[in-house]
């Protein structure tokens, strides 16, 4: 029977946590779309740099006898 009153309590104590977590989430959740388009731009400069490769190894393989 002991056993009972300590899963209540630990159950207590999750209750009580979960509003600090709760309240941590809207900063989270605001910061997101900065998060993301710093990541956009990452990967649109990544895009660029692979455009460029694609278009010089197009102009070599023109060079290329046929």
């Amino acid at each position: 029977m002991s056993r009972l009153p300590d899963k209540k309590s630990s159950e207590g104590c999750k209750i009580l946590s979960q509003p600090d977590n709760l309240s941590r989430e809207p900063d989270k959740i605001s910061r997101l779309p900065d998060k993301l388009s710093s990541e956009a731009c990452k990967i649109s400069g990544q895009l660029d740099k692979i455009s460029g490769r694609l278009d010089n190894l197009s102009r070599e393989a023109c060079k290329l006898p046929r």
